[in-house]
């Protein structure tokens, strides 16, 4: 019987300290708070320099991670995270690349620890004009 009462205990325990997200709902995060990244990217003999300004906190959350991912974000040819830093008085990261032909680059960003909100950015190699 105590056996019982410890797993009756233990899956609320597990379920009060896991986390889903679904592909909708990451989604949903990117396109309500996309615009809040702002993405550059400078042409240097054919390799960029592409930068983010990002926001410190999204819905009282702070900050977490930052990663480049090169192709599905489910299934990636490479993820990386990379560092963060201030720079005028902004909250920017950046990474340096030679973009590989019909590969998709992204920024994720993590806001927040446990049930952390995700943001899907995607990079574009051109220079803004």
């Amino acid at each position: 019987m105590r056996c019982f009462v410890f797993l009756y205990l233990l899956s609320f325990a597990s379920y009060g300290s896991s986390c889903v997200q679904s592909d909708g709902q990451v989604a949903a995060w990117s396109s309500k708070y996309a615009h809040l990244f702002d993405v550059s990217a400078q042409n240097n003999n054919n390799s960029f320099s592409v930068y983010v300004s990002l926001p410190e906190t999204i819905e009282e959350r702070i900050l977490h991670s930052v990663w480049i991912v090169v192709g599905e974000p489910n299934a990636p040819l490479i993820a990386l995270p990379t560092t963060v830093f201030e720079e005028d008085g902004k909250t920017r990261a950046w990474f340096v690349a030679k973009p590989i032909d019909n590969e998709e680059y992204k920024f994720i960003f993590r806001y927040g620890t446990d049930c952390s909100i995700s943001i899907e950015v995607p990079v574009e190699f051109k220079e803004k004009t």
